[in-house]
């Protein structure tokens, strides 16, 4: 019995009985009678007159307390609301139950239940009230009061927010109810749905026992009392104590890590002040010290919750202050820390001791007993509040420290052999390597008394592959599971394990979560599966009878499949409702449209007669919208006029009825009436075209001048076209075809409109003239003079008199069984290659189905003569000429007519035409503008396409709805827009209503008709909710089932066919393939499953097969690891890696050519030519590229016929089954995070108010697997145990990841990974046996740390959602890239420089982004865009969810408007939706290039695999985008390939061998290096063409390119092959750890780079260049050093250029200058260009070698002789000055043109210094001016300027009269004084003629060599081998003796260096020597110490 009542229910009864019916659910008419009867009314009307008294009362009783009033009214009125709520629940559940069939007694008595324990909930509460004493005073009972009602109006609220349903009292009483029922077998009378659950439900659960029981004992070690397994599973809700925590802790406060961590209330903490800086308080909190706690500073807070951690010592100490022990909890530690603990099993007996003398029951936990790594304990004790026990073990993971120490540690550790082999799984402890104990093995734990223990641990580092070391800080931070939010902190404060760690001796915050979730958890179930179930967004709240969330817990039975886990997918039918990615897919019996009458079952589903009548009526309706499609195919099939009058006669939507035939015929006059109006219009708005145009006088203007049409005469000429289009027109068909009206179009695109959109070259058109082959075949004639014949009479091709340059060949290809398709081949004559067309977008299937709902109508319409509606441009007409003598001789009166029209037999293209290639990128662009015109202004009311906003309905908002579109166009009345999709001339017009689709449809054709775009209303369907096939897809919106997608009844058949065909051959066990005919219809069957995701997998089969004939397979057909062969393969089984991709396959007239195109070339003995790449690319002499066997024939793979039989049962249905891709009765959206780590993993699961969780380590076998196969398999495991346990049935399941690998198979359908692919088709196999949607997504790593699912792994729940924090705070699929990081905005403006830059809104992609800024209505009514200027700015930040929507407008907004630029932020997610609307070989990162070879073909996969263009993917100057790469061994030298010797140095040895490395250095000189492209800004050769010429290469430009390739292969020679090597490696090695953490990389990107020269490329060509012409003076080629002076001259002419002019500003400072240039030969590039020239040139060195002192010597004396001998004086006075010139030079240390510098003035003033000079004895090194001017010296003067100085001077130097060797320079200098003067001068140069001019200094060298030569001979102070002209001459020959004779003397290298400034000058790179200020002004006396040291020295 219970002392709980409440009248109002339970009428007189004062208490009421478990299991009885309370007074009010006794029976129906008691609850919900009438108005005057039924209680429900009864208690709602008394709770409205109760409120109302409350309100009288509280008006009158607290008028003078403001706050108790307005409290007591609040709650008032939230008791009011409170039960209407309940009532609702009440009527909801009674409605749904009823469906059931369960009796009404029953389901009264649930509710009796139900409301008895909410009633004991609140008694219990309010139990406190009644048990105050009366005594006590009236203040503290009314306090008392109001607290009590305050907390069971919060016992309220909890019902409100999980609106009852989903709270967990209510849940529990329905649990108990349905056990309860079926079990005492009461569910006999229950309907057939209902025992159908009882069986599934019975199956689920014993499947869901028996796997739990075998998965535990295989796993569990059972050791001990503990159960350690390696899963375990549990369900974790909120943390809620009843009091807040008061924590004291000794030393690191594990409470508080773990309360913070649970966001738990903390009334205060007490810990060591030290640790304080680890732990930021919130505002209201401040962490106190022990010291203020024991000193009484500080008042302890009382009713609370004790938390109190510390020694025995410590706790006696604090427990004082706590007012009692049975509020409290008290862990023991030791002592001292751990590490001082020897004796640790005293430390456990003692603590026990102590916890009972406290009257606690002890309680021993070890670290391990909870998934940790190291063996400490800790002694635990409970108050009696408390727990009256302690909280039990929980099963868990074992973990040792090789879960948590890294292979990859880097460090200097000592290297050690590996350990003995374990024999078995070692004991959960410390496990030691040998007996010694003296180092650990990683298996085992953690010494708790030695954490700074030697482990032997793996290491990538080691050569032995094992290392000894000690646990680095981050690796104890994991073993002591502290949480990832503390490491930084910690491992800035710690840097090593050898001093002891804060945490060691603290209880592990693992023990601590764990007893906080037993004792105050909300649901919380650990260790195993968790029975709770909640969803997260829910379809609906609203009451009303759509089945829920929790009727589908009650009648699931029929969805699940397969639950015995026994019958595979090959051998039973495939399940009715069940073979989508992740929703239903209905075969043929269960297609769900209705028909007409029918209404859907009680409890929302379809029943079976219903179901297959709605098949067969689908089906039918299908093929009948085929049939129409096939006849409205024929030219000249007719016009469905009834669809029109069927409108007229109705005022609303067609019928198939027909109207009268008098009114048939009224409409045919109206329309013949109405069509010379519109006549008539055209003419007036042409002439009034001409009118704005040319002015009122047009009229009298000459129309050709010359002969030359004038711009108005060729306007005329273009107005008279368009009329005559439009007169031979009728209401529904342009007869002769029909001209764009340009001059209606849009201002903007006019031009395009009138002139075409412009086509450009690559190179130079073609030139062929080849005529046309005579046709044979008269059947084949006819049909191609009747199609050609049509084309000219509509004026599309005509001759105009110009010059024809190329000639088309055509041929017919059958279009359908009686009609053909006309192909003009622009490829045959190579007009194709000469042009370039882009890439553009066009719509898919998915791109239907994101805007249309289950009540869409759609209608189809289509465009007639597609391409040839719109002008091609007049620079392709010479090229598209067409000779028509093979068809027409003019024999008969039809060819004269054809031929007048044409004007000739030669006739060209004036219209796009088909075969051409840029003709579908131009057409649908002008078709874009004309769709952008009917759209309309779409916010005028009257206009169908009208739409108001965007709804984006965004997984991770609080209010998705998995039942509605992601994004959506909403009208003001809130349906859903109307919208057109266009796929090239198949148009889809869809409608939120008929009429609206209609009046859609309507607009669309009258817009079309004109701007003079033709309709083709032949081909027009009624409309449907089933329309025929579009974009190769079927699309059905049935209003109770959703948004369907199937393939056509015709395919179907053929893909049926085509299983069944294979499986038949491989079943009786052919081996031999047709290698072609498998390749094809593996290509149908992709396209097919394209509408079929679930069917990808087992394509696997066709992909293995094909792939067989190459070998290197294993068995099963998987690709064997191997290295790469000489012979590259382009491998079919690569296509999987694209399946993901939409196939654009079309069933229209002018874009998708079939086979017989192939074989008409073929029949024809004619083969397309393609002209030779300029760099020579295309050859493939070194690399074979196979792509089919040579035998034609491939083996079937093992898995073959396995993938066949799937295939086989899935297609078992005759006819298409269909998949429902938006359902309406999903049910729910739940949230999953899932990782693995090498050792771990762990799946967290989001519900309403809890978690379900997975963690587990991996065993032995699967801990070697890839880290891909453990992430996948992770969350394969993780979707089946959840789906299982039936809480993922018709549910939307996201899930994360942090593995791209798992993101990227799943998408793809497939993987090259066997592993892999098993794992892909369990998901796929998942989907469909439980009528799931799986959205697997990729997230960063830190953001899987931050949810707490990483921490999961390693067994920690105390971070992200396993601590508490809802799962959609980390699912941000929503949110924009502004949203996420605001500071992106301001980046983005910063470097675009627009500070009004703001992201578009989502109405803003349909309109502004195209470039329209608003619009106006013109003369005609028409409103008509009005578009923005050019380069305009757009920037796109769409939340990922919607990203690919955001994306097809972009690209549709860039296809119509090309000068505009787009900014595109989007965060990195859900990527496989958006990132396939960009080129699959142009991703967003340089880093992330794929393309193919240039040479080769082969795929280049990576940076470090090839070299990329810096244009990759981009477009520069208006030309093609580039794609150019290769491999590295295939950028080659292109010299000897055009016929050209680039000069290599040839390096030799002494004897003149070639260099052992010649031909390695060779090899480095003519191939590229791979990945040489990050390192420098390296474009390919046409972009170089592009940029320095303006031009595409062209034949002749051959020498030029093989230029460029030499420049760009000195660039990457003049750089190291090992650190380009060394950047490319540390870059991806940066990739790869920023793609853990989910940061995107800060490398710069590659380009496009500038359209100008700014690295010097001009002149380094010009270098290039001059080496192959000129001609060297020793050596066949020009040396290096010459080439230099190039560059030197290049620089001069820029910086006296205007720019290098305004670039004259520099820094300086002293005598140093810098200045900052954008000279292109200063460029970094340049330099390391011309390292490379120079290693490939090498350098031969001609300079002059010195001789020995006695040489010169030798060399006087002779010179003297032969002087003082000569008769002729003038000879001997030559003589003469060249000794004195030898004498000076070699004294005075000089180079030969500073010798020349001598002055005769000066030396004749000075001569007699010195003369009489005496060397001292003993003479200082560093004498002073007197010394120096008592030595016997002579000063040699010069004049003039010398290297480095920029002005004339005179420079002295005084040197010894005399040297050591004998050198007389004083009598030199005196005989040179004594001939000047004879010769009459005093001045001037000292060594000139006798006229007063400078001597020649080649007289003065040949003397040099005559007298060296004669010394050679004569004497053996020169060697023989040396050349004395090659090595020796006055430049530096004296100067280098000089050197050299000092050297050997011992004369200090400073003083050499002082002596020779000039060398200085020269060895400081150019810069100005640093001499002190008086050496430079020093006199001679003053440099003497220098200057005769030196020269006496010689």
């Amino acid at each position: 019995m219970h002392r709980a009542t409440c009248p109002p229910y339970t009428g007189s009864a004062t208490t009421f009985t478990a299991g009885e019916h309370i007074d009010c659910f006794k029976k129906p008419e008691a609850w919900d009678g009438d108005a005057l009867d039924g209680k429900q009314t009864t208690i709602a009307n008394a709770a409205e007159k109760s409120a109302e008294k409350l309100e009288g009362l509280t008006n009158s009783l607290l008028k003078h307390s403001p706050t108790l009033l307005a409290l007591s009214l609040v709650m008032g009125d939230k008791s009011e609301k409170w039960h209407t709520k309940f009532h609702a629940h009440l009527a909801k559940e009674l409605r749904v139950l009823s469906k059931l069939k369960l009796p009404v007694e029953d389901i009264f008595l649930l509710f009796s239940d139900l409301f008895r324990l909410i009633v004991e909930l609140f008694h219990s509460e309010r139990a406190s009230v009644h048990a105050i004493d009366d005594k006590v005073d009236s203040v503290e009972r009314l306090t008392t009061i109001i607290w009590t009602s305050l907390k069971v109006h919060g016992l309220m609220q909890d019902f409100l927010d999980a609106k009852f349903k989903n709270h967990q009292i209510v849940q529990a009483a329905f649990v108990r109810f349905l056990t309860t029922k079926i079990g005492q077998n009461t569910a006999a009378a229950l309907s057939s749905d209902m025992k159908k659950l009882d069986r599934k439900v019975t199956a689920v659960e014993t499947k869901v026992t028996s796997v739990n029981t075998k998965a535990t004992a295989a796993e569990n070690l059972a050791r001990g009392d503990r159960a350690v397994v390696s899963v375990i599973r549990g369900v974790l809700g909120p943390i809620r104590p009843p009091r807040p925590l008061f924590i004291v802790s000794q030393r690191w406060p594990s409470w508080l890590v773990v309360a913070r961590a649970h966001n738990l209330p903390i009334a205060a903490a007490v810990f060591p002040p030290d640790l304080h800086r680890f732990f930021k308080p919130k505002s209201n909190l401040s962490w106190q010290t022990c010291e203020s706690f024991t000193s009484n500073q500080w008042t302890p807070p009382t009713g609370v919750i004790g938390l109190i951690e510390g020694s025995i010592e410590f706790i006696k100490l604090y427990l004082r202050s706590f007012p009692t022990l049975r509020d409290c909890i008290v862990c023991v530690e030791p002592t001292r820390d751990f590490r001082q603990s020897f004796r640790y099993h005293r430390y456990r007996s003692g603590a026990e001791k102590f916890i009972s003398s406290l009257g606690m029951s002890p309680a021993y936990r070890t670290h391990a007993d909870f998934g940790g790594a190291t063996s400490a304990g800790h002694v635990f004790g409970f108050g009696l509040n408390i727990s009256a026990s302690a909280p039990p073990i929980p099963p868990n993971v074992c973990r040792g420290l090789a879960h948590f120490m890294s292979v990859s540690l880097e460090g200097n550790f000592p290297s050690h052999p590996p350990p003995p082999p374990l024999a078995s799984l070692p004991p959960h402890g410390v496990c030691y390597v040998d007996s010694s104990g003296a180092l650990l093995r990683r298996e085992g734990l953690l010494p708790c008394t030695k954490p700074d223990a030697l482990i032997l641990c793996p290491s990538v580092f080691s050569p032995q592959g094992y290392v000894v070391r000690k646990l680095s800080v981050a690796e104890a931070l994991r073993v002591y599971s502290i949480p990832s939010s503390y490491d930084s902190a910690l491992l800035s404060a710690f840097s090593t394990t050898a001093n002891p760690l804060p945490f060691e001796s603290s209880a592990s915050p693992d023990i601590l979560t764990s007893i906080a979730h037993h004792l105050w958890g909300v649901g919380c179930e650990g260790g195993a599966e968790g029975s709770e179930v909640g969803v997260c967004n829910t379809v609906s709240d609203e009451v009303d009878d759509t089945p829920t969330n929790d009727d589908a817990e009650c009648y699931m039975g029929d969805t699940l499949t397969d639950v015995d886990g026994e019958r595979s997918l090959l051998e039973e039918k495939p399940h009715a409702g069940l073979l989508n990615n992740g929703v239903e897919l209905l075969s043929t019996e269960v297609h769900s449209s209705l028909r007409a009458g029918e209404e859907v079952s009680d409890d929302g589903d379809l029943t079976k007669q219903q179901v297959e009548n709605i098949g067969a009526e689908a089906q039918g309706n299908i093929q009948e919208v085929m049939d129409q499609t096939k006849a409205a195919k024929a030219d000249d099939a007719s016009v469905p006029v009834h669809l029109w009058n069927d409108v007229i006669k109705e005022g609303s939507s067609p019928r198939r009825d027909r109207c009268s035939g008098c009114v048939d015929y009224a409409v045919s006059v109206l329309r013949e009436w109405v069509l010379k109006i519109f006549w008539k219009k055209l003419r007036t708005d042409c002439i009034a075209h001409l009118r704005k145009k040319y002015g009122e006088s047009w009229m009298d203007l000459p129309r050709a001048i010359n002969g030359q049409p004038t711009k108005l005469g060729v306007e005329i000429q273009a107005l008279s076209n368009i009329m005559w289009h439009a007169t031979e027109a009728n209401w529904f068909e342009y007869k002769s075809g029909s001209t764009l009206h340009y001059f209606r179009f849009p201002i903007f695109y006019q031009g395009i409109a009138k002139e075409g959109v412009r086509v450009f070259f690559e190179k130079d058109g073609p030139t062929s003239m080849r005529a046309q082959p005579p046709v044979a075949d008269e059947n084949a004639r006819a049909v191609l003079r009747s199609k050609v014949g049509k084309v000219i009479k509509r004026g599309y091709l005509f001759g105009s008199g110009i010059r024809l340059r190329s000639l088309i060949r055509y041929f017919a290809v059958p279009k359908t069984d009686k009609d053909f398709r006309i192909v003009y081949d622009a490829t045959a004559n190579n007009l194709n290659e000469a042009v370039w067309a882009p890439s553009f977008w066009l719509p898919t299937v998915e791109t239907l189905v994101r805007y249309v709902d289950a009540k869409s109508w759609m209608m189809d319409r289509d465009m007639g003569d597609m391409f040839l509606n719109f002008p091609l441009d007049r620079r392709v007409w010479p090229y598209t000429g067409l000779n028509l003598e093979s068809l027409f001789d003019g024999t008969d009166e039809e060819d004269a007519t054809i031929l007048k029209m044409a004007g000739s037999h030669w006739v060209h293209w004036g219209r796009c035409l088909m075969g051409f290639k840029p003709s579908p990128y131009n057409s649908i662009k002008t078709a874009m503008v004309v769709e952008e015109v009917a759209r309309g202004d779409r916010q005028c009311d009257e206009n169908p396409f009208q739409w108001d906003h965007i709804r984006l309905n965004l997984p991770g908002n609080v209010d998705y709805d998995p039942s509605l579109s992601w994004i959506s166009k909403m009208r003001k009345d809130g349906l859903i827009a109307c919208d057109i999709f266009t796929f090239v001339d198949d148009e889809r017009v869809t409608g939120a209503t008929r009429e609206l689709t209609w009046q859609a449809g309507h607009r669309l054709a009258y817009i079309q008709a004109y701007l003079g775009l033709q309709d083709a209303a032949r081909k027009l369907r009624e409309l449907s909710k089933r329309g025929g096939a579009w974009s190769g897809s079927v699309v059905h919106t049935i209003s109770d089932v959703g948004v369907c997608v199937l393939t056509t009844e015709e395919k179907w058949k053929r893909f049926r066919d085509i299983i069944e065909k294979w499986r038949v051959r491989v079943e009786r066990g052919d081996q031999k393939l047709d290698h072609k005919e498998l390749q094809k219809d593996r290509g149908f069957c992709v396209h097919v499953c394209n509408n079929y995701p679930a069917m990808k997998p087992f394509l696997k089969g066709f992909h293995l097969s094909l792939e067989m004939w190459r070998g290197n397979r294993d068995a099963e057909g998987w690709k064997l690891p191997t290295r790469l062969h000489n012979i590259k393969e382009e491998s079919d089984e690569d296509v999987s890696a694209y399946e993901d991709e939409e196939e654009l396959h079309v069933d229209m007239d002018e874009v998708v050519l079939d086979q017989k195109l192939d074989e008409e070339y073929q029949s024809n003995g004619d083969t397309a030519t393609t002209a030779t790449d300029l760099t020579g690319e295309n050859d493939q002499e070194h690399v074979e590229v196979l792509r089919a066997p040579a035998s034609g024939e491939t083996t079937p793979a093992k898995r073959f016929l396995d993938d066949l039989k799937a295939l086989s049962n899935l297609s078992e249905t005759d006819s298409p089954p269909v998949r429902v891709v938006r359902s309406k009765t999903v049910i729910s959206a739940v949230y999953g995070f899932g990782d693995a780590s090498g050792k771990g993993f762990c799946g967290t699961l989001g519900y309403h108010d809890h978690v379900n969780y997975r963690i587990g380590v991996w065993g032995p076998d699967e801990e070697s697997e890839s880290s891909n196969y453990k992430e996948l398999r992770n969350l394969v495991e993780t979707c089946e145990e959840e789906a299982l346990a039936g809480r993922l049935f018709n549910a939307e399941f996201f899930l994360f990841t942090d593995n791209s690998t798992a993101e990227a198979c799943f998408y793809r359908g497939s993987s090259k990974s066997k592993l892999l692919h098993e794992l892909v088709v369990r998901l796929r196999k998942l989907e469909m046996d439980y009528n799931l949607t799986i959205h697997l997504i990729h997230v960063a790593g830190d953001r899987m740390i931050d949810q707490g699912t990483d921490g999961g792994s390693r067994g920690s729940l105390l971070e992200g959602v396993l601590a508490g924090k809802p799962m959609l705070d980390f699912v941000d699929l929503a949110k924009t890239a502004m949203e996420r990081h605001e500071p992106l905005l301001d980046w983005i403006r910063g470097w675009t420089n627009d500070k009004s830059l703001s992201p578009l809104t989502p109405e803003e992609w349909f309109v502004k982004a195209h470039g329209i800024w608003g619009g106006k209505i013109n003369a005609d009514g028409i409103w008509m865009p009005l578009h923005e200027k050019k380069h305009q700015v757009h920037l796109w930040s769409p939340p990922p969810a919607v990203a690919d929507a955001a994306l097809e407008e972009l690209l549709k907004a860039r296809h119509k408007r090309s000068d505009t630029y787009h900014i595109i932020a989007i965060p990195r997610l859900m990527t496989p939706r958006w990132r396939r609307h960009g080129n699959s070989n142009e991703p967003l990162f340089f880093w992330n290039w794929k393309g193919k070879c240039a040479k080769c073909s082969s795929p280049v996969k990576a940076m470090e695999e090839g070299i990329f263009c810096a244009n990759f993917g981009h477009s520069i100057l208006g030309y093609p985008s580039c794609h150019q790469v290769w491999h590295a061994k295939c950028y080659e030298c292109l010299g000897k390939k055009n016929g050209i010797e680039f000069p290599i140095k040839e390096m030799e040895d002494e004897e003149g061998n070639p260099w052992y490395k010649q031909a390695e250095r060779e090899e480095r000189i003519n191939y590229g290096i791979a990945g040489a492209h990050v390192v420098m800004p390296f474009q390919c050769e046409r972009c170089w063409m592009q940029v320095l010429e303006g031009r595409a290469p062209r034949v002749g430009d051959e020498l030029l390119v093989a230029c460029i390739r030499r420049v760009n292969l000195d660039a990457m020679t003049g750089q190291s092959k090992n650190t380009i090597k060394q950047h490319v490696n540390r870059m991806r090695r940066v990739l790869t750890f920023n793609e853990k953490y989910g940061k995107t990389p800060s490398f710069v990107p590659r380009g496009p780079l500038p359209t100008k020269d700014l690295v010097g490329m001009g002149t380094a060509l010009d270098m290039i260049i001059y080496s192959l012409e000129a001609e060297g003076r020793n050596e066949k080629f020009v040396q290096f050093d010459t080439l230099r002076q190039i560059r030197s001259s290049a620089t001069k002419n820029y910086d006296s250029s205007p720019q290098g002019v305004l670039e004259g500003t520099c820094f300086s400072k002293g005598t140093s200058k810098v200045r900052v240039s954008e000279c292109p030969t200063q460029s970094e590039f340049f330099g390391v260009f011309l390292n490379g020239l120079e290693y490939r040139m090498g350098v031969t060195s001609k300079a002059n070698l010195p001789v020995s002192i006695r040489v010169i010597v030798e060399l006087l004396n002779r010179v003297k002789r032969d002087a003082s001998s000569m008769e002729d004086d003038m000879e001997a006075d030559q003589l003469y000055k060249f000794g004195a010139f030898v004498a000076v030079c070699t004294a005075g240390s000089l180079r030969g043109c500073e010798g020349f510098l001598a002055d005769l003035s000066g030396l004749i003033s000075n001569i007699g210094r010195g003369k009489n000079g005496v060397i001292p004895d003993k003479l200082k090194d560093d004498f002073d001016e007197d010394v120096a001017e008592s030595l016997p010296h002579v000063v040699i003067t010069l004049l003039g300027r010398v290297k480095s100085e920029t002005n004339e001077d005179t420079h002295q130097l005084a040197v010894a009269n005399t040297t050591r060797s004998g050198i007389e320079v004083r009598w030199w200098i005196e005989k040179l004084i004594e001939i000047c003067r004879s010769e009459g001068r005093r001045s001037g140069p000292a060594f000139a003629t006798s006229d007063g001019k400078l001597a020649p200094s080649s007289e003065f060298n040949a003397m040099l060599h005559k007298y060296l030569e004669e010394i050679q001979v004569q004497t053996t102070l020169i060697e023989d081998k040396i050349v004395v002209r090659e090595s020796f001459g006055i430049s530096r020959t004296f100067r280098k003796t000089a050197e050299a004779r000092a050297a050997r003397a011992g004369i200090p290298t400073k003083l050499q260096d002082k002596m020779n400034r000039w060398r200085s000058v020269e060895n400081a790179d150019g810069k100005k020597p640093r001499f002190v200020m008086r050496d430079l002004y020093a006199g001679v006396l003053a440099q003497m110490p220098t200057t005769w040291r030196y020269s006496y020295a010689l």
